[in-house]
């Protein structure tokens, strides 16, 4: 992520008319997670590219909003043992949280190239599922068909890790607990800060059951 400002000036100097951040996630827009150290460097990309933009005639930029991966929504990394079939949430229940299949979020890609915008940057959002993030669990549940136990943790535990890594200058183990407490915050989804865009897009995005079955079979 670090080194995307230079690609965007390698890219530029190419002749490159039109650039795709690495976003594909939840919207970095929201205030409550704008300053989330795992976003950092991509908030810093979107700076470099509204600078670019402003100075470089013809050249365009794509922000890909799309809430949290699917595959990875429900990950151990999230606090999900699906050997014991229980989860440590950082968070709270009753939380929304917004998912699309990695296989969607490679469609809505492809397909926004057939978009035309007028202007510097766009930012298109699109999901293919919102709900508590209880009900998404249930998914799970209805896939495997088996029950997990969820217990709720303080993010202040999370909090406190981030920044025991961030004195010890360990940055990925900083990123890492910092973006923990996302899934069951409210704010990991594609529409915290703007409409959804599923409406430009004419196919029926994969459920939650189907990729959960898919994921686990």
């Amino acid at each position: 992520m670090v080194l995307q400002p230079a690609m965007v000036e390698a890219a530029v100097a190419a002749g490159v008319k039109h650039w795709y951040a690495s976003e594909w996630n939840s919207d970095i827009a929201q205030r409550e997670i704008q300053g989330m150290r795992y976003f950092r460097d991509k908030q810093a990309v979107r700076a470099h590219l509204r600078a670019k933009a402003a100075e470089t005639p013809g050249f365009q930029y794509t922000l890909m909003v799309t809430g949290i991966f699917t595959e990875w929504a429900l990950d151990e990394f999230y606090g999900f043992d699906h050997k014991a079939h229980t989860a440590r949430l950082y968070g709270q229940p009753g939380r929304r949280v917004g998912v699309t299949s990695i296989p969607d979020i490679s469609k809505y890609t492809i397909d926004s190239l057939k978009i035309k915008f007028e202007g510097p940057g766009r930012t298109l959002r699109v999901q293919g599922w919102t709900g508590k993030i209880e009900a998404l669990s249930g998914e799970l549940e209805k896939a495997r068909g088996v029950k997990y136990e969820i217990t709720w943790v303080d993010v202040a535990e999370a909090k406190e890790k981030e920044e025991q890594a961030r004195v010890k200058g360990e940055d990925w183990p900083e990123m890492m607990y910092s973006i923990q407490i996302l899934l069951a915050s409210g704010y990991g989804v594609a529409d915290g800060a703007g409409e959804l865009d599923n409406g430009l897009f004419d196919f029926v995005p994969e459920t939650p059951k189907s990729t959960f079955e898919r994921v686990f079979k």
